[in-house]
């Protein structure tokens, strides 16, 4: 048994003793098992990428201190090689003058082709960055079942606490359920089993936006009932995450469980058009400072990307949701 295996196994089994403890008498379906080994593959994947880049990055920036930019002297002499070219005035200042930096990147890529190489040698297949895509675009696709084992863990240990220990363990319960959320959100995209331009993503995302609100009426049973109120979101989470790995997007909860329940409402477009103003805005505001003419760009490309972050708080906090996934983080 490989460790990727062995890791999902046991957060496979980890997630059916949660479920246990809080009385769903259910199992989750052999797709979840799949989808968590995915999720390994992932991480092992993020790893050898990570390693991969550091030391392609560290080895091209001590390199560079050894590289130094020709003389005038070195550049002229060319013509003693190709007598026939004749370099001019604005070439020779080019190359006399060329900064160091740009060979950074470009020695990072040599260095990385050659980790990669290095890789197919040594353990054999394809490229590891080719070899593996398939299995992150996989594991991306089944983020949202690591997400929502989380919350039932979350859950099972609220169901489980004292009296003292009993609001906190609430307060990380509404912390999963809101990265479930935030994931169920734009799931169907990610799932891969409808076209980008298709008619079906505009019913998909009214359910999903009806799930999202079928799980906030439950969460509201917590401060009258948080017994009851764990154990059915328990019930619920594990239903979204079998019928989502068997993609079944538009039937994540059965009619009768989001009957009457209204969706939430789409400020999607409200978000772009607020962006395009506050970011001409921010350009317009920066280009008045008489910044350095290197600068202003900088600040005007950091000022767009923190409004964006700003606007969008909740694709930012899904892509951390996200990386604690792919790193294992708590």
């Amino acid at each position: 048994m490989t460790t990727n295996q062995a890791t999902s196994r046991s957060r496979f089994d980890q997630l059916a003793h949660d479920l246990h403890r809080l009385g769903v008498n259910r199992r989750p379906s052999g797709r979840v098992r799949v989808a968590m080994h995915r999720r390994a593959q992932l991480k092992g994947w993020f790893l050898q990428v990570a390693i991969s880049i550091t030391l392609a990055l560290t080895i091209s920036i001590v390199l560079i201190q050894f590289i130094d930019a020709p003389t005038r002297e070195e550049v002229t002499g060319v013509n003693e090689m190709f007598p026939k070219y004749k370099p001019s005035e604005r070439e020779i200042k080019f190359w006399t003058t060329f900064p160091d930096w740009p060979m950074i990147p470009i020695l990072t890529a040599f260095f990385m082709l050659a980790t990669g190489e290095m890789s197919k040698k040594l353990r054999g297949g394809h490229f590891w960055f080719i070899r593996n895509i398939d299995s992150f675009r996989a594991a991306r696709r089944y983020a949202p079942v690591m997400v929502i084992a989380d919350a039932i863990s979350a859950c099972a240990d609220a169901y489980e606490s004292d009296r003292e220990d009993r609001a906190p363990a609430l307060r990380q319960v509404s912390c999963r359920l809101g990265a479930v959320t935030r994931s169920l959100r734009t799931a169907y995209k990610h799932r891969s089993s409808v076209p980008r331009r298709s008619h079906r993503r505009k019913i998909l995302d009214t359910h999903a936006r009806q799930v999202i609100a079928a799980i906030r009426k439950s969460e509201e049973r917590l401060d009258r009932d948080p017994q009851a109120a764990l154990q059915e979101l328990g019930g619920i989470l594990l239903t979204i995450s079998d019928r989502y790995c068997e993609a079944r997007v538009g039937a994540l909860l059965d009619n009768e469980q989001i009957e009457g329940v209204q969706p939430g409402h789409d400020y999607e477009w409200l978000r772009i058009v607020a962006w395009a103003a506050l970011s001409v805005g921010a350009v317009i505001f920066i280009a008045k400072l008489d910044l350095s003419e290197g600068s202003e760009p900088i600040v005007a490309i950091f000022a767009v990307l923190a409004i964006m972050a700003i606007i969008w708080n909740r694709k930012v906090r899904q892509a951390f949701d996200l990386l604690n996934i792919v790193t294992g983080g708590p």
